[in-house]
């Protein structure tokens, strides 16, 4: 796949469920190309994006079976991007993301 992100035959299960939310996803995403990610709650969607993102299976446990195509630097912002910020300083947020990539100072 020569793509910026791509899947191909994408499934993924969590382990407590008996039913893959995501099931042979196929999707390729070219660099500059808007791309807009539409269903009713629960259809996958921010499984997708998990996926998508690399959150998925690097840091949520999941049965994933397909091809996956990821950039290095590649992030997400979800809908309450309140929820996702741990300090009150813009310094202090991007210091703390460094630390958790072990950046030199």
């Amino acid at each position: 796949m020569n793509s910026f992100l791509a899947c191909n035959e994408l499934s993924v299960r969590f382990y407590e469920q008996p039913k893959p939310v995501l099931h042979q996803i196929s999707l390729t995403i070219q660099k500059g190309e808007k791309v807009l990610i539409l269903g009713p709650s629960g259809s996958g969607k921010s499984t997708l994006i998990s996926v998508l993102a690399g959150i998925i299976p690097e840091h949520v446990e999941a049965d994933m079976q397909g091809e996956v195509v990821l950039q290095r630097h590649t992030g997400v912002m979800f809908q309450d991007p309140d929820s996702q910020f741990c300090m009150h300083r813009v310094n202090e947020e991007i210091a703390f993301s460094l630390e958790n990539r072990s950046v030199p100072r």
